[in-house]
């Protein structure tokens, strides 16, 4: 049997390996995967081993990790058929409490006398540390039009509180803050017009106040904040639950755009509740929502699929004494497979059952008690009814449901719903990748400012040396005035800048590329609608289905755009970090790196692109032309011909009809439809180049003007200590002292970090 070590830290993103005890071989495609994140390579682990085995599959595994991780580890094998697999747990500390460990990490160097500064003028660390302890936890819930999707918030709520109308009607965004604080106190309510301004407050909203703001057309967002009584409560999390219009709500297009946005998120990756109404597929809005959803799952690993929960609403509607519930879930199955989702996890609820389930008693209405016993009565006749059975969960979620029942937390029926267990299963995201993601961000933000004070602390002590030392210090220092004075690499530098201003990364016009080719795609596919010829009334319902479909088109390529634009912002600024850096290090290596200044995040918005596809058909556009609508019978015998009598013949009776010409009118169309998204693409091209030339105009900037100022106080700020015997003494005497602070502030984040067993 082959013994297989692997100790994932998710905290540092490492992971060790080890073979039958020995360090795999150098070129072991294990060690492909050591500084990825276990969700990047864990699906694939098993045809790795399979491989570097021969063919052998008798292992056994000894994993040390959090929780979640080795649950994942052993799902895989579950996946690979791996019946001869024996696992060994060896558990580590959570993330939860260590994230609170480095806050009062980065509280003791942002309070340092020495430290502060650099934490103070490290505006990149500064940011990523204010997003890791920002605890907001953003689920998003989407879906089309009629799904249940109110009624499933309202059950997480345990309220009747947002309005349960058809969704088409709905046009704006309601953002739903936790705040364990307010038990019992309901929801304060606000709502905002489209510039953000703050229209109407009020405490303890009613339902009556929520429906009328929704209808108000001046109502863009409306933000409701209390306790969601569903998700565990936390220090460190604060649940955000986003109720977002339907993607095939043409009220708003920014709202449509910012929904799309949030799916194609590749960065933050927040959750994505979609919610599919069991009683309804196959709505062609829903099909082009998912191929999107398709497209965001194939590109991330394991943490790109498990962000997607596919909740399955209405399951009540189906009769267990007439219906297959699982023959419907295996059609809802097939159907996600179907627009590209590979091995989807679906999660069949009721979610009225639950709403009324946490309702109290005195709030239900007659009909909703009626409703209640008879969901309550069905529960107990029918065991098909019991959702939680066709979903896959984890041992983890099974066990947090069981000690919920037991604790009094959850009743049977509420578990029967099949709500909780999508609860749980948000509450396993956060521990699974939010948390572990946060630590991470500290770390590396406490990184980048200790090693700023660790280089100058260093090069400070490093002066306490000989008189004969020091001559060759300040030597090397009078050459480097020289190079200096001479201008040394920076021109070449500069000039290089300049250059590379001009064209946009590979990688960034691959990505422009691809979605020219899928808009292509796109047009000639519906090019394919537009072949025949139809009366009036059928060719108008297949234009107005193509100008939705061309709507969302137009929409989610400009969202895709705007996704672009964020990438090469980010690519840009990586590369020339790291330009800046080799650069510093080919003048100068044995002195403290200048801290590039962090530019400003160039956030010019492409909403303001035409998005205006009106589609119509036109009087010019319906032909006119006499068709059989049947026939009557003549005849056509004469009197003067005696052997035709008796004769008659079918003659067919004509009446004018309007026909359209699909082909002609859609070749006419497309002219119009291509421009406009040419102008589209012309645009993005224009904002993404201008954005990627401003960057490198920035980093020009700084060199003309702020980098030989720098250069030249470093120079002088050693030539100061050196000249001045009882000023170095104290600098030196300073500088050890803060060496010992940064050592020791590194030996608690490295304690922190570590995954050693509990």
């Amino acid at each position: 049997m082959n013994h297989i070590f692997i100790s994932h830290n998710p905290f540092t993103v490492y992971t060790e390996f080890k073979i039958n005890d020995k360090e795999p071989a150098k070129g072991c495609t294990l060690l492909r995967n050591q500084e990825n994140r276990l969700q990047l390579w864990i699906e694939k682990l098993f045809d790795e081993l399979r491989e570097l085995f021969n063919g052998d599959e008798n292992y056994e595994i000894t994993f040390r990790g959090v929780e979640t991780d080795y649950l994942d580890l052993q799902e895989s094998a579950h996946k690979a058929e791996k019946a001869l697999v024996k696992f060994q747990w060896k558990e580590v500390a959570s993330a939860e409490h260590r994230l609170e460990e480095m806050r009062m990490i980065w509280e003791e160097v942002a309070q340092h006398p020495k430290m502060s500064e650099h934490a103070t003028n490290n505006h990149t660390a500064r940011t990523n540390v204010e997003a890791a302890f920002n605890k907001d936890f953003d689920v998003y819930v989407v879906a089309t039009m009629s799904s249940g999707k109110s009624t499933l918030i309202n059950a997480m709520l345990g309220t009747s509180l947002l309005p349960a109308a058809n969704e088409a009607t709905t046009a704006t965004i309601a953002r739903i803050t936790d705040n364990d604080q307010m038990k019992d106190k309901g929801f304060n309510a606000k709502r905002f017009n489209h510039s953000g301004q703050e229209l109407d407050t009020e405490n303890n909203v009613a339902a009556t106040t929520l429906e009328t703001w929704n209808k108000d057309t001046n109502t863009f967002r409306i933000e409701l904040e209390g306790d969601i009584k569903a998700i565990r409560e936390r220090d460190n999390v604060r649940l955000v639950l986003t109720d977002t219009p339907g993607p095939n709500n043409s009220q708003d297009a920014e709202h449509s755009k910012t929904t799309m946005k949030h799916i194609m998120d590749s960065t933050r990756n927040p959750m994505i509740l979609y919610i599919l109404n069991g009683t309804q597929l196959g709505i062609q809005d829903d099909k082009n929502l998912l191929n999107m959803i398709a497209e965001a799952m194939s590109k991330g690993g394991k943490q790109s699929k498990d962000r997607f929960i596919f909740v399955v609403s209405k399951m009540d509607a189906f009769d267990p004494e007439k219906e297959s519930i699982p023959n419907a879930l295996a059609r809802i199955r097939q159907y996600l497979q179907d627009n590209g989702i590979s091995e989807p996890a679906i999660y069949p609820v009721s979610a009225e059952f639950t709403r009324l389930l946490r309702l109290p008693s005195k709030e239900l209405s007659f009909k909703e008690s009626r409703a209640l016993g008879d969901f309550i009565a069905t529960a107990e006749a029918f065991e098909a009814v019991h959702f939680t059975q066709y979903m896959q969960l984890t041992k983890r979620i099974q066990h947090n449901l069981a000690e919920k029942i037991a604790g009094g937390q959850l009743c049977k029926n509420e578990i029967s719903s099949g709500l909780p267990a999508v609860e749980a299963m948000i509450d396993e995201y956060i521990d699974k990748y939010n948390l572990p993601h946060r630590v991470k961000r500290v770390h590396d933000a406490l990184q980048s400012v200790i090693d700023t004070a660790l280089n100058e602390a260093e090069l400070t002590a490093s002066l306490e040396r000989n008189e004969d030392d020091l001559q060759q210090i300040q030597a090397q220092i009078h050459s480097l005035e020289a190079k200096k004075a001479k201008g040394f690499d920076a021109l070449a530098f500069k000039e290089r800048l300049k250059q590379e201003r001009e064209d946009l990364p590979i990688e960034i016009l691959e990505k422009m590329e691809a979605q020219t080719r899928q808009i292509g795609n796109a047009l000639r596919k519906f090019s394919e609608s537009f072949q025949e010829k139809k009366d009036v009334n059928s060719a108008k319902n297949i234009v107005k289905n193509i100008a939705r479909e061309l709507q969302q088109l137009h929409t989610s390529s400009t969202a895709t755009y705007e996704n672009i634009f964020e990438f090469s912002q980010s690519t840009i600024k990586t590369k020339l970090d790291k330009a800046y850096e080799n650069f510093v290090i080919s003048i100068f290596d044995e002195f403290d790196k200048i801290q590039f200044p962090t530019l400003e995040k160039l956030q010019k918005s492409i909403s303001s692109f035409s998005n205006n596809l009106n589609l119509e058909i036109e009087d010019r556009d319906i032909k006119t032309e006499s068709v059989k609508v049947g026939s009557r019978t003549i005849s056509t015998s004469t009197w003067y011909k005696p052997w035709t009598w008796g004769d008659e013949k079918e003659i067919p009776i004509l009446e004018d009809k309007e026909f359209v010409y699909l082909q002609e009118y859609w070749k006419k169309s497309l002219i119009d439809i291509e421009e406009k998204f040419r102008s589209l693409q012309n645009e993005a091209e224009k904002e993404i180049s201008s954005g990627h030339t401003k960057i490198i105009d920035n980093m020009i900037e700084f060199m003309n003007h702020d980098f030989d100022k720098k250069f030249e106080a470093l120079l002088q700020s050693i030539k100061e200590t050196i000249a001045c015997g009882e000023e170095k003494e104290k600098e030196i005497t300073s500088a050890k002292k803060l060496l010992k602070d940064i050592y020791s502030i590194k030996e608690k984040i490295k304690n922190i970090l570590s995954i050693q067993s509990i």
